[in-house]
């Protein structure tokens, strides 16, 4: 079979069983695993491995990136802190001094380059270059190197430092409240404020719209009486004016 980009080809090999032995297949094809990958084949080296879904694959591809990237890791620098009109050619010139440079990538941002990955060949030509180069002056600029973090580590890197500055602030902000608690004015300040406000919190609410407050009605047209709110009719007076509270007009008879 061929890609879709007909630039690769790739078979499957299936082995059949042998009479009523179901571990023949298998067997052989893990065997041819383990001798043919790797092998010259005329001018290609083969490629042999299981057979798997396209789900499988996509992870298999994103474990062997991932695998690769890290055995260069050490080979790979990060650089920045450079003029943005920096040429590839010019990081080439500066770096090459210190062993056999595999790549330089530059990755610019609006037009202008702000960082780049300088690949050596061996992880010592990386670790001199870093060493002796780190916050030299590059035509004009202090450069800021490092060795390159795969992606994924990098995020997980980045997730630890906040998680560890968020127990930092909590526990400095803990500290602070401990601190005055354990002060004799703030402990007495906040006795104070409890005593005052714990009445009024066990006060039953009244449902009424006149309230508890002295002189004004209830919803059925009765006087409050006092600043206790103890409703009932306005006594035995005779002739006593009733309020005019919800269309409510008119006298108590004698």
């Amino acid at each position: 079979m061929t890609n879709d980009a007909k630039t690769l080809k790739f078979a499957f090999v299936c082995f059949g069983k042998a009479g009523s032995d179901a571990s023949y297949g298998p067997s052989c094809a893990a065997k041819a695993v383990k001798e043919m990958h790797g092998k010259q084949f005329g001018d290609a080296t083969l490629y042999v491995k299981p057979a798997l879904s396209k789900s499988e694959r996509e992870a298999e591809k994103i474990k062997e990136m991932i695998r690769y990237k890290n055995s260069k890791k050490r080979c790979n620098l990060y650089v920045k802190n450079f003029p943005n009109t920096t040429t590839s050619e010019e990081l080439k010139t500066f770096f090459s001094k210190f062993g056999t440079i595999e790549s330089i990538r530059l990755f610019p941002k609006e037009g202008d380059a702000v960082y780049a990955f300088v690949c050596f060949k061996s992880p010592e030509e990386a670790s001199r270059a870093k060493n002796e180069c780190h916050q030299q002056n590059f035509n004009g600029k202090m450069l800021y190197i490092n060795h390159y973090e795969i992606k994924e580590v990098r995020k997980v890197q980045i997730e630890e430092m906040r998680d560890k500055a968020d127990f930092q602030t909590h526990k400095k902000a803990t500290a602070n409240v401990s601190e005055l608690m354990s002060r004799p004015e703030i402990y007495a300040i906040l006795n104070q404020l409890i005593a005052l406000i714990q009445p009024r919190l066990n006060k039953p609410y009244n449902n009424n719209r006149g309230g508890p407050r002295q002189g004004g009605y209830n919803q059925s047209g009765y006087q409050n009486r006092g600043p206790q709110g103890i409703q009932g009719p306005p006594g035995n007076a005779p002739g006593q004016q009733l309020p005019k509270v919800l269309g409510m007009p008119g006298q108590i008879p004698p």
